[in-house]
C-alpha cells in the first residue's frame, strides 16, 4: 500500500514539473485590441492542397438528338459546390423550339389533308 502511494505522489510530482516546463515555453500572448477576445462556436473547415489531377470515375456523354450543334447560354461556375437537382448547364433552346414549331405546322397540315380525305 505505501509503495503504491510513493508510486502516485512520484507520478503526481513529475506532472507537475513537466507542466511548469511546458508553461515556460510557451511564450504569453499579448492583450488583445480592445481589452479581450470573443470566442464564437462556428463551423470548422480545413483546407488541403496536393498537387496531381482529378479524373471522373465515370463520364457521360451528352448529345443532341436533333440535327445541328448545341450552344452552351448557361454554365456552372468551375469550383462551385453542387448538389443533385441543381443546374450545371443551359443550352440555347431556339432551334430546338424552332423544329417543334415546324413539327407542329406539319401535323396540322397533315391533318387538314385528312379531314379533306
Amino acid at each position: 500500500m505505501k509503495r503504491a502511494m510513493w508510486i502516485a505522489a512520484a507520478l503526481a510530482a513529475m506532472a507537475v514539473v513537466a507542466a511548469v516546463r511546458a508553461a515556460r515555453r510557451i511564450p504569453p500572448e499579448p492583450p488583445a485590441a480592445g481589452g479581450g477576445v470573443r470566442v464564437v462556436r462556428g463551423p470548422f473547415e480545413q483546407w488541403s492542397r496536393y498537387e496531381g489531377q482529378l479524373a471522373a470515375r465515370r463520364v457521360v456523354g451528352i448529345a443532341s438528338r436533333f440535327n445541328g450543334g448545341a450552344t452552351i447560354v448557361e454554365l456552372a461556375a468551375e469550383g462551385a459546390r453542387v448538389r443533385p437537382g441543381d443546374l450545371l448547364v443551359r443550352f440555347d433552346s431556339f432551334q430546338v423550339e424552332a423544329d417543334l414549331a415546324r413539327a407542329e405546322r406539319d401535323r396540322a397540315e397533315a391533318e387538314a389533308e385528312l379531314r379533306l380525305l
